[in-house]
Parts: C-alpha cells; structure tokens; sequence
C-alpha cells in the first residue's frame, strides 16, 4: 500500500489546535523498543507500508556523558524517563531502540512452568522456542563465559566473586552465564554489521545502562529497525503521540506531534500497533480508550514490578570492580517452591567525581583492551540486582489533575514475603562477600524500583479477563494491537526483553498474514536459524 500525503490548511482536532499535515499509512507503529521494532520489522519484511512513531531521539554515538547533558526525559530530551507513580517508582527509555538503549543486554526465555493461568490458551514455552530461536540469532546471543567472548577481555571479578558467594551458600549447581546481546568482537575495529549498522567490540567500561557509544550493544537499532527501514519502513524520531481515536468505518486517527519541527500531524492507518512500553501503551489507552471502542475493564490490572530489587554491598572483602565489564554477567537461580527470583551481578559505569562538570567517565578513558595499570574504582561495592515472580496484581490509573499522568495502585502487603524473601537473599550473598555495610533503597523507602514494568492491557482468552486477545489484538476495537511489555500477563521473574520480543515475533507474524491475505507466510528464520541453547538451571 503506498504512502498518501496531504497537506491540509485549518484542519483541528477536537481542542483547536491546528494540524500541519495528515498522512495516510497502512500501519503505523507507537514506539521501537522490543515490541515495536520486532513488529515494524517482520511487518515491513512482509509488504506492509510502515510507519514507527518514536518519542525520544535517534541515539549514534552520542549518549549523555557530561552532567550538564541532557539525561532525562522530562522536556523531551534524554534517554532516561524516571516516574514517581506512588505505588512504584518506574524507569524507562526514550530513544529509537526503546529499553535495548539502556537495559543490561541479558536474554533468558520464561521457564514453561511460568506459562500458568494468567497465560490465554495457546501460549507454551514449546509454542514460543522457535520465536526465542529467532530473536537469539537476530540478536546475536553470546554468553560472556565462551571463549569466543573473552578473546580480548577475560570475565570481570564480579563474575567469580557472585559464584564464590553462591558456593559457600550451597548454590553453586544454581550459577549461570545468561546470553546477552553484546558484540565481543575486536574492540579496536568499526565494521558495518550485515544490517547496516555500525558496531564495534565489547570494552568492558561498564556503561551499558547509560546507554554504549562504541557500538557493542546488539540493541534493536542496530538490528530489526535497520532492516525494517531496509523493507521500507519509515522510522520517526522525537515524534509522540498526543491523540488517538477510531475512525468512522474503519482504521484509525493518530496525531503526534514532532518536536523537532514544532508541527502537528494526523495519520489515517488502517492498522495501529501500541508498543510504547508497559506504561506508555497502558497510558495511551487509559487516556484515550473511550474514543477507540469499547475495551475491556481490566485495562490497567495485572501490572507488574517484575520483583526488581536492588543492594549495593559496601566494603566487600574482595575487589568486584562494578565498572568493568558488561553491566550483568552471571545469575543465580533461588526457588523453593514458594519464591522463585534471579540474583544478578550489577554493574555501572565509572563516574568523575572530581569533575563537577563530568556526570560520567567520558569515553576516550575507556581502554580497548586491558592494561596492566588499569585502575577503576570504586573497587569494593557490590552491586546485587533481583527480579523474581511477583503478584502481578498492580493497578495503572489514570490521574488527571498532578504530576505524572498515571499512578501505581501497588500491592505491598500481598507481595511482602516476597520482598523479604529477595532481600534475605542479597543479605546472604552480602554476608558471604565479606561486606562491611550495605545500602538497600527498598528498605528505607517501602517503595519498589522497577526498571521491568509488565501488564497493564493483558492477553486474555476474554475480556472480562484481560485487554487484547491471545494474539494481541484489543478486545471491542478491531485492528488494534498490543504487542509489547503492557500485553505480558504475568511476571516473567527473567529479564523480560527476550520473552516480549518472541511474543511479538509470533503475534506480528499472524497479523502480517491477516494484512497481506497470505497464510503462509512466516517469519524470515522461523526454523531455519540454529537452536539456542537455553542456560537457566531448573531447580
């Protein structure tokens, strides 16, 4: 289907602003990050005229370093959107690569035993294998133990350090290496990638989270946006959605306005796609669900923290070195039968504080290979994150008179022995590193962090169950589709990225054969790339 444009004059949209430009497309696409870039992608592969509406910038190199860059959100600006919600205090990114910008490139599938009740008919980890298989080969998996990975850097001492701590508590056999998304060729070189992005090798200077300006990431712009882009899809950067209703017949109004050129414009799709994240698509149908049709009314329930927690152990007795290496390398696996969580190595990069005006260690410090005099401090704080399997039992409202937008109705209480359980957990791993003192956020402010946000608009098999049926598409309003975080009806207790990847591989497959009248057609791979191992330990 080819792109019309029109330019209108005087043409508002419903609160009297005037419009700049309406424009019709096929599909059009709310955010990049996991779910948006991967349905952009294999929608574009499959013929469909695309369009990626992206709020935040196009990143190349160019991540904020100095403390008077640019880092949040907030104006429409940095890569990092911090929100307060009451019940939870939540991070997300802005950027055109959605969370692969900043997360810690870890990929773990959800254990089968994880597909329960909340799941809708249909999803099983056997059904979902051969779409983890392709995003792992998209992605280029590698785990930092292989050879192949430590050819010019070795495994930092945090690595050891956690599963020495694991041994002495009786845990070794639960000790891991997860796949990550991270290049671990030769630091020294640039190359094109077989995407036609630009990328270099790993150089262990621990800033993954605030986002890699070498280029060793394998985040989704290095990726499926290029080859979506490749297939003819239009990707827009700082463009936000600001308004969207249903179309009289069919199809769909949306209306973004870009901040680069200060304009407004009205796009008519016959297929809209909500990826902005668990918050961002929450958010859009909360605010504009009466003008969409008639959604269900568990929208917003079944939000989830994913049991993100974290500690930092201070004075451990052995150097864990947090700034170098990729951000998490090594996990370990605690069930009992009534909780189940990861513990994962944390990471950060080197701040400059001795520069007031330098936020972190600027990039020509970073070493492409190791020194004998390389120094990195501080040494001898450990970092400890958790994610585990928590209620899911959130609720995202609207709030329509302070601050953000949306607030978090959180289930402390419910998820309590939970919490403890986690925090027991980091305080024994602590204890067994030999810490002289720990910092633990969760504690002092009873309120949870999470940087895994999960639900909001769940895949159902009704909808007085959840929000969009098992392949995404939104109940009482046809043609529009949740193929991110928000449709994940549980929390995964992993790193969620792999598992709403493979979710959108498998729902963006069967709507590309809904659009294009053909189904036979499958997603490029689908059975032909090599099988994945899968390293999780089952307890």
């Amino acid at each position: 289907m080819r792109c019309w444009t029109g330019t209108t004059s005087n043409c508002h949209w419903g609160w009297g602003r005037s419009v700049d430009e309406v424009e019709r497309r096929q599909v059009v696409v709310v955010g990049s990050g996991f779910g948006g870039a991967v349905a952009a992608c294999r929608l574009a592969q499959a013929g469909c005229d695309v369009l990626v509406l992206e709020r935040g910038r196009e990143y190349q190199g160019n991540f904020p370093r100095d403390a008077r860059d640019d880092w949040l959100w907030k104006g429409q600006h940095g890569p990092f959107d911090v929100r307060l919600l009451r019940g939870v205090n939540v991070v997300t990114a802005a950027g055109v690569g959605g969370g692969s910008l900043l997360y810690s490139n870890v990929h773990l599938r959800l254990p089968a035993d994880g597909f329960g009740d909340r799941w809708p008919s249909g999803w099983s980890r056997e059904e979902l294998d051969p779409y983890y298989d392709v995003v792992s080969a998209m992605l280029h998996l590698r785990r930092a133990c292989e050879d192949e990975a430590q050819e010019h850097w070795p495994l930092p001492p945090k690595a050891g350090l956690l599963r020495g701590a694991a041994d002495l508590l009786g845990a070794c056999k639960d000790v891991f290496h997860p796949p990550l998304a991270v290049d671990f060729g030769d630091p020294r070189y640039r190359w094109i990638n077989e995407f036609g992005a630009e990328q270099s090798g790993c150089r262990h200077c621990g800033k993954c989270s605030v986002g890699c300006n070498f280029g060793a990431k394998n985040s989704l712009d290095k990726n499926y946006l290029p080859l979506a882009v490749r297939h003819g899809a239009v990707v827009r950067a700082r463009c936000e959605v600001t308004a969207l209703s249903r179309e009289p017949g069919s199809g769909y109004r949306i209306v973004y306005r870009d901040h680069k050129l200060n304009t407004d414009t009205v796009v008519l799709a016959t297929t809209l796609v909500l990826a902005a994240g668990a918050l961002g698509t929450t958010g859009l149908l909360l605010k504009h669900g009466e003008q969409l049709g008639d959604l269900s009314p568990m929208l917003g329930e079944h939000y989830s923290a994913n049991g993100d927690y974290v500690t930092a152990s201070l004075g451990v007795e052995k150097e864990w070195e947090p700034t170098r290496g990729p951000a998490i390398t090594t996990s370990v696996l605690s069930d009992d039968g009534g909780t189940w969580f990861l513990v994962q190595d944390g990471g950060f990069p080197a701040f400059s504080v001795l520069d007031p005006e330098t936020g972190v260690r600027p990039d020509r410090h970073d070493r492409a290979l190791p020194v004998d005099d390389l120094t990195i401090q501080p040494g001898h704080v450990a970092i400890l994150l958790a994610m585990g399997r928590d209620s899911a039992t959130g609720r995202v409202r609207a709030r329509r008179w302070c601050g953000d937008p949306l607030t978090v109705d959180w289930p402390t209480r419910e998820n309590a022995a939970f919490y403890d359980a986690e925090r027991d957990y980091l305080s024994d791993i602590g204890f067994a590193l030999g810490e002289a003192g720990d910092v633990d956020p969760g504690r002092l402010t009873r309120v949870p962090v999470s940087v895994h946000s999960l639900g909001g608009a769940v895949m159902a098999d009704s909808p007085d169950m959840g929000v969009v049926d098992r392949h995404g598409e939104v109940f009482g309003a046809p043609g529009l589709y949740v193929l991110d975080g928000a449709a994940i009806p549980a929390a995964t207790g992993v790193n969620p990225s792999h598992t709403i990847a493979a979710v959108a591989e498998r729902n963006a497959e069967r709507l590309a054969r809904l659009l294009i009248d053909d189904p036979g057609w499958t997603t490029p791979g689908l059975g032909t790339v090599p099988v994945y191992p899968d390293p999780l330990p089952v307890s």
